[in-house]
């Protein structure tokens, strides 16, 4: 059993109201325990929760999605969340997921406990009661009540540590923030049950890292369980303590902060004041008013409300001495300083790889046009001199420093950087990287694209929550909105990056902008095209196109004359309502106003692609590439790499997919990059080639989308792995073309086409965008099932005059 669930040596624990018996462990959920041959261990309350509902719905199969709705109601957390719980349930009974004698895992359908239960209830002497929690706890100092609605911070620490924590709880304290820390738990009170509840509480737990608190049982169960619950955590370290392997994994996500870095209390107010707004309960904006969640709007944004005010306060009396740029709109200019990467090994060759990422760095930065950068010499001249980073900031007037060592042990490469805001020391941005070293130049050009799109997201992003009133589409809107919009946008492009990120979090934290504040036109506008790309998965067509409208006709009453209006109607006419005549129409008129913008003839392409015009789509999509701004590359190149690949066009599928691998480093949006490579390569007879990258693809993947491994698993010769991978997998409103594509490799041809049906019907995407290709096979294009089909497609579609004047007389059987 994992140590960090074993309960403190000596405690003594009351007799439970209730035992159960399950195979060879009494669960004791009154005290979170289990015992075996003696042997007891604590759990986690929640994970005592799911452990407990599965084994009293014994008699039945448990769905994922029943344990969400169940213990997850107050929070936005994803299905991986129900997994790594089931994981330590396992951990804990020594169980395991093939040869299940405890927790069975039902493929598709979720959870069911299998072992022998057996319900022992006794009753409880007077003297071994324990004292409940009150349903307001005693207090700390701070006035916390991990009972009220009120968001407070939990810290966690060592009582080694007190004269050092207790100052920054004071600290704390004198800014209007609600604390609860052990010093309020009632006398008398089970001290297990008190700790974890108030945690289960809070809005944000403070971990004073130290030699101490690495080393205490409490502290380590703590944080264990705030990441199990998916509670925000800030560590902060004390020292320069080295976190153990466990943490390391479970917060290598998260930004920490150090109690002796220079603005280290204004670094600790603004990451309280954004580390919130993902955790509350976000329901989706329908044309009619919802019911609002458990937490009032006014309630859940109270933390974050006292903190951005005292910010507006600290940023107001102490800005940067250098002073603010201003580009011709009024918004903050983006500035950095590139510094010389440090060389951490002896070998020379490392010191010309470091010296020339950071050139390469500043070469793509100043490719973007979004940032001003420090000129190379005068950096690399400070930098020289030893000067400090601020006097290197305020000499150059820049805004932001950029630094990083590289290191070479064994053969592999270890970069790390940093961007720094000038003006306090806050790192916005913390990265490593590794790379074999004899892949150098590969890695150079990987990582120097990496640091710079990122680089410049994270400026655009942090100069926007610092002086939000600069840009004109802030003004005016509610802080708490503005905070929320910025949390969303920063999830998507972290999404893109392939750094972590989250669709659905970013959607819902959209929708809960709006509802704070409903006159917020660019958060309506980003909510139309979220129901138009039918990001929130649960869904139907027909709502995804009533939301859609609602957030456009939001859009033209709050702006009736707003040029967005017909880009998201089109969009809405193409993706949703298959009507490419009025699209067409709309984008004519767009492009003819406005010849330079990206994006629209794509949206021609695309229409062009779906009624047959081949070659006129792919003139529109060149073209389309030309406008392409450098910024957006890592957004828009993997849809540009898959655009030519489908089309047959195998060079430019190649050279866009290794555009975009050098943006996208690590995650699930890397591994849909590769599988459109691996895809092109065995359309090229390039076998060899393509194996070690559907590898890759399948570790960069994270357990996400196995259905677009299926066909690629059999064209490498692997048809059992193919069939797992559709086992695995779920069908959803965008993913049918390559679960058609898996059961079209293992000649279930039957299946393949009821997948096409399903596509057709719910316009999925990627079904509609190949129905006119040179795709399918021959046993399916020869199917007299395809024409009906077609038949089908056509019912649905609303075509443009090119179409009908080039079929005009002949039906869809005669093409």
């Amino acid at each position: 059993m994992p140590d960090r669930f074993k309960l403190p040596q000596g405690t003594h624990l009351p007799p439970p109201n209730t035992t159960h018996q399950f195979g060879e462990f009494e669960i004791q959920p009154d005290f979170n325990t289990i015992t075996r041959d003696g042997l007891t261990s604590q759990l986690s309350p929640r994970v005592m929760d799911v452990l407990m509902h599965l084994i009293k719905n014994s008699d039945r199969i448990v769905p994922a999605n029943e344990l969400l709705e169940t213990f997850w109601t107050d929070r936005v957390v994803e299905e991986s969340t129900i997994h790594r719980h089931i994981s330590q349930i396992r951990a804990a009974l020594g169980d395991s997921a093939k040869e299940a004698s405890y927790i069975k895992t039902v493929s598709k359908r979720g959870y069911q406990a299998v072992a022998a239960i057996k319900v022992i209830s006794a009753p409880v002497p007077a003297e071994a009661k324990v004292h409940p929690v009150p349903d307001e706890p005693a207090q700390s100092s701070a006035q916390a009540d991990s009972g009220s609605e009120t968001p407070y911070v939990f810290i966690s620490y060592s009582h080694k540590d007190s004269n050092v924590v207790y100052k920054e709880i004071k600290w704390l304290e004198n800014q209007g923030i609600k604390i609860w820390y052990d010093k309020g738990i009632t006398p008398g009170s089970n001290w297990l049950t008190a700790i974890g509840d108030s945690l289960l509480g809070s809005s944000t737990v403070l971990f004073f890292v130290s030699a101490q608190s690495l080393a205490s049982e409490h502290c380590n169960r703590e944080v264990s369980l705030a990441l199990d619950e998916g509670i925000n955590i800030i560590p902060i370290y004390l020292d320069n303590t080295e976190l153990t392997s466990d943490l390391k994994v479970g917060l290598s996500r998260v930004q920490a902060l150090r109690l002796k870095e220079q603005g280290f209390r204004t670094q600790l107010l603004q990451t309280l004041s954004f580390a919130n707004t993902d955790k509350v309960q976000i329901s989706a904006v329908t044309p009619t008013k919802t019911k609002s969640s458990r937490m009032t709007i006014a309630v859940a944004f109270a933390l974050v409300v006292t903190i951005t005010g005292f910010l507006s306060f600290l940023l107001m009396t102490g800005q940067p001495e250098n002073t603010l740029e201003l580009d011709a709109n009024g918004e903050p200019v983006e500035s950095i300083a590139v510094l010389p990467f440090t060389n951490l090994s002896e070998r020379e060759s490392v010191g010309f790889f470091a010296k020339g990422l950071s050139d390469s760095i500043l070469d793509e930065l100043a490719q973007l046009g979004h940032v001003r950068v420090a000129s190379r010499t005068s950096t690399f001249q400070l930098a020289k001199e030893e000067v400090e980073l601020t006097d290197i900031a305020k000499r150059l007037n820049v805004g932001y420093i950029l630094e990083g060592s590289v290191q070479e042990q064994d053969g592999q490469l270890r970069i790390t950087t940093q961007l720094i805001r000038a003006s306090d020391g806050f790192h916005v941005l913390s990265k490593t990287y590794q790379h074999q070293f004899k892949d150098s130049f590969t890695a150079q050009r990987q990582i120097s694209r990496n640091i710079s799109h990122m680089s410049h997201d994270k400026i655009a992003l942090d100069l926007k929550r610092l002086y939000p009133e600069s840009y004109e589409e802030f003004r005016g809107i509610k802080p708490e909105a503005v905070s929320l919009y910025l949390e969303s946008t920063e999830r998507y492009v972290l999404y893109v990056l392939g750094e972590g990120g989250d669709l659905t979090v970013m959607m819902q934290l959209m929708e809960k902008a709006v509802e704070i504040d409903p006159t917020f036109q660019l958060a309506h506008a980003e909510l139309a095209m979220n129901y138009i790309q039918r990001f929130n998965t649960k869904l139907s067509l027909a709502e995804s196109v009533e939301y859609a409208k609602v957030a456009i006709n939001r859009i033209q009453a709050l702006n009736p004359d707003s040029s967005e209006i017909p880009f998201y109607l089109t969009l809405l006419s193409i993706q949703l309502e298959l009507d490419y005549a009025t699209a067409e129409k709309l984008l004519k008129q767009v492009i003819e106003s406005a010849p330079a913008e990206f994006y629209f003839r794509s949206m021609l392409a695309t229409i062009a692609v779906r009624e047959g015009r081949i070659k006129e789509a792919l003139e529109l999509g060149r073209s389309d590439i030309t406008l392409l701004p450098d910024s957006q590359e890592a957004d828009v190149f993997p849809f540009v790499a898959e655009f030519f690949m489908l089309t047959e066009n195998y060079s430019e599928a190649l050279k866009y997919s290794d555009s975009a691998l050098d943006l996208i480093q690590q995650g699930p949006p890397r591994a849909k990059v590769l599988l459109t490579k691996v895809d092109t390569l065995l359309s090229l007879d390039r076998l060899e080639e393509a194996k070690p990258l559907v590898e890759e693809a399948w570790y960069a993947a994270e357990g996400k989308f196995p259905e677009r491994f299926a066909q690629i698993f059999t064209r490498i010769g692997q048809p059992e792995r193919a069939r797992k991978a559709l086992e695995s997998a779920v069908v959803n409103y965008d993913n049918r073309r390559f679960f058609a594509l898996g059961y079209e490799s293992l000649g279930e041809i039957d299946t393949v086409f009821e997948l096409i049906h399903d596509g057709i019907q719910d316009h999925d995407p990627s079904i509609l965008f190949v129905m006119r290709l040179n795709f399918w096979s021959d046993q399916v294009l020869q199917d007299p099932r395809f024409l009906e089909m077609l038949d089908l497609l056509e019912s649905k579609e609303k075509h443009t005059p090119q179409y009908l004047r080039d079929h005009d007389g002949r039906s869809v059987k005669a093409l």
